[in-house]
Parts: C-alpha cells; sequence; structure tokens
C-alpha cells in the first residue's frame, strides 16, 4: 500500500502528515518514538522518502488530526 503525502506540519515533538485524499496523522514522540518523529521531519524537510518512510517502520501516529 502506498502512503502518498500532500503536506506535512512540524512541531518541538510531533510531525502532522497528510496523505492523499485530505487524512491527517498526528506523530509524536509519546506515540511514535522520538528516533521515528525525527526521521520523519528530516525527510520531510528533504521532501523524500517521507511516505517509504511511514510504510516501511509503521510508526504508530496519535491520532487523526
Amino acid at each position: 500500500m502506498k502512503s502518498e503525502v500532500t503536506a506535512f506540519q512540524l512541531g518541538p515533538d510531533f510531525i502532522i502528515v497528510q496523505f492523499k485524499g485530505m487524512v491527517k496523522h498526528k506523530y509524536t514522540e509519546d506515540s511514535a518514538g522520538d528516533t521515528h518523529v525525527d526521521n520523519m521531519k528530516l525527510l520531510a524537510v528533504h521532501q523524500k522518502g517521507l511516505g517509504t518512510y511511514i510504510n516501511l517502520h509503521h510508526p504508530i501516529f496519535e491520532c487523526k488530526a
């Protein structure tokens, strides 16, 4: 299953990822772990591989935003 990322929002300890179809997931250091959140932020800023990372690692999201 492909997760197409269309937008994102960064916070001090979270990232909100918007997928195709307007679905948004909020990943926090508490839900996904600081390593996953840091990796996802880096990929988002470089606009490369965020959807693939999420598909491979299945980080737990805190809520639908």
